[in-house]
């Protein structure tokens, strides 16, 4: 799981840079909004922490990931826009001592629901313990 303050930066940034949209939050926000309007969801699915050799800090590496809910028939258009936006905001950023790579896209998919994608952005977060 990524660090707290990892989390914290990369949420913070997305509410500043993104509002066309609710942003969701794990564990709290269960429920997609009832009138079936389009939400975005932050996720970090995977990370790791490893000590630098020879120093007394670590490093976390991993990936977040930003879901994207758009409606049904709303046309692949509305997705496309709103991932390359969301990708622009990461895109070799460095806040909050949150170091971001260049994103990836990933295409959308019809859940039933929603037409969901995502944005995948990897990162570096370096720390003293």
């Amino acid at each position: 799981m990524a660090k707290q303050a990892v989390r914290t930066a990369v949420a913070a940034r997305l509410a500043a840079n993104f509002t066309l949209a609710p942003i969701l939050v794990l564990n709290i926000d269960e429920q997609t909004p009832t009138d079936g309007s389009p939400w975005v969801r932050i996720e970090f699915p995977v990370s790791q922490n490893v000590m630098a050799a020879l120093s007394n800090y670590n490093r976390e590496t991993g990936s977040f990931r930003i879901v994207v809910a758009t409606e049904i028939m709303s046309g692949v258009d509305k997705s496309e826009t709103w991932c390359e936006s969301i990708a622009a905001i990461f895109n070799r950023q460095n806040f909050g001592g949150v170091s971001c790579y260049a994103p990836t896209i990933r295409e959308g998919i019809d859940d039933g629901s929603y037409f969901i994608a995502s944005v995948i952005v990897p990162y570096r977060y370096e720390y003293y313990s």
